[in-house]
């Protein structure tokens, strides 16, 4: 069945969760890029004292366009962008200067917005305005108060390849009656455009009910990909104790203090391990990828930063499942040429990796060598990036990728799982959009 014959009818005759999740997934990627662009115009707030939507509306433009691929340089590609003007009364020059001091109002106001894919081709934007006020229990930091949020809506028309906006009311009105007991089929649609944005958003709901319990499974896996005992060697450190406390269970030794006791592996440890390895990244890290994309907890270019669909390995736009594979094909040969270097000098094969010499003099030491770089590469994958700061030591920490020309950052499969996750310190969504900004910021000034 294909994903555009799915009904509320219908539905529950696809039987397999996997079946599911691929047609949904099919409806995310044939749909024609929509871009949020969000236009910074901080002064604007120098004159508000609340902020309403009126403040941005008739700013805000959209419609389809062709512009340039910057994964593709050279060529085009048609795409649907909204451009969303937005401030932020702190980062106005006047309180860069003196950034404990508040308006005479004794808040500040800022804007903003956010996009959201969704399968079936349902787009949301979502704009909010927000005053930040002093705590009172705790005056080092700001409180925000939402002043509005509302949102705008579109689906995309896969035959005509369009998008088509839906009037806001009169979503809003069908969602308040469903809400109120009544159902799809009791509600009367003078709009078409209505009518099919609350279909698809019906049958997603059906379908999200049932892939959420199945995507436990994937929160399982990965557990034990990412706690796996030589990650753990190679560079798990325990902050919490809530973490020393999953690495026991997880059968990882802790010394008294929780500090990991030393792995010290064999080579057909390390081999039993590369297998582990490829065996989550080509069995079940797309699958649970795609799950993600589905709850909109990543974006298609993020999803198509790591995973690669079309089984081709293309040089210039290496995909990093496929990166990884390639280090761990490499790490294979390694090992391989380490065992044979190991007999021609009568050394025991099965010997601990810390009784294998060291010397880079030696074919023995070489190719160990080349083997801990590898792991300490292909181990990157697993780690979540610092939520104390940006180290300067290793910046791209947490993420795979970066596109400067588009502001854009591609994380690894841990700092996907980080950023959705409950934090050990205090954070916030402009917290990360601002350690976002700085990393762009130091790694343009470092390429300079």
């Amino acid at each position: 069945m294909d994903f555009q014959e799915l009904s509320l009818g219908n539905i529950y005759d696809v039987k397999n969760n996997q079946d599911l999740i691929e047609m949904l997934y099919c409806s995310i990627s044939e749909m024609m890029e929509f871009i949020l662009t969000k236009v910074e115009n901080h002064e604007l707030a120098q004159n508000i004292l609340t902020p309403q939507f009126s403040d941005i509306n008739n700013d805000i433009t959209f419609g389809h366009k062709e512009l340039i691929d910057t994964d593709t340089p050279g060529e085009l590609k048609k795409v649907y962008e909204i451009l969303v003007p937005i401030y932020d009364e702190q980062k106005r020059e006047h309180y860069k200067k003196k950034p404990f001091r508040l308006p005479e109002t004794g808040k500040f106001v800022q804007s903003n917005a956010k996009l959201i894919i969704k399968p079936l081709g349902l787009v949301e934007v979502q704009f909010w305005g927000a005053q930040l006020s002093r705590m009172e229990k705790d005056t080092r930091y700001l409180a925000p108060f939402n002043t509005y949020k509302c949102s705008d809506y579109w689906y995309y028309d896969y035959e005509k390849q369009q998008y088509k906006m839906v009037p806001e009311d009169k979503v809003e009105k069908a969602k308040f009656d469903l809400r109120k007991g009544k159902k799809l089929s009791e509600l009367e649609f003078e709009d078409t455009k209505v009518k099919i944005f609350m279909e698809r958003e019906a049958i997603l709901e059906v379908a999200l009910k049932r892939i959420k319990g199945y995507a436990e499974e994937y929160h399982d896996l990965f557990d034990i990909f990412q706690l796996d005992r030589f990650n753990a060697k190679w560079h798990y450190k325990i902050e919490t104790i809530q973490e020393k406390a999953v690495m026991k269970n997880s059968k990882i030794i802790l010394d008294p203090t929780g500090n990991i006791i030393t792995i010290d592996p064999t080579i057909t440890d390390i081999r039993n391990y590369q297998n582990r390895y490829l065996e989550f990244i080509r069995t079940h890290l797309s699958k649970w990828l795609k799950i993600k994309l589905i709850f909109s907890t990543i974006s298609v270019r993020e999803y198509n930063a790591i995973v690669n669909d079309s089984g081709k390995i293309h040089k210039n736009n290496l995909k990093e499942i496929d990166r990884l594979s390639l280090k761990m094909l490499q790490l294979e040969s390694d090992l391989k040429k380490l065992e044979n270097a190991l007999i021609a000098q009568n050394l025991d094969t099965s010997i601990t990796w810390s009784n294998i010499p060291n010397n880079l003099d030696s074919d023995i030491g070489i190719i160990k060598n080349r083997c801990v770089k590898c792991l300490e590469e292909v181990v990157k994958f697993t780690e979540a990036r610092s939520e104390s700061g940006l180290e300067t030591s290793d910046p791209q920490k947490g993420y795979i990728k970066i596109n400067s020309k588009r502001s854009e950052v591609f994380p690894n499969i841990a700092e996907i799982e980080r950023r959705r996750s409950l934090t050990n310190h205090f954070f916030s969504v402009e917290n990360e959009q601002a350690y976002i900004k700085n990393l762009l910021s130091f790694l343009n000034k470092a390429v300079l």
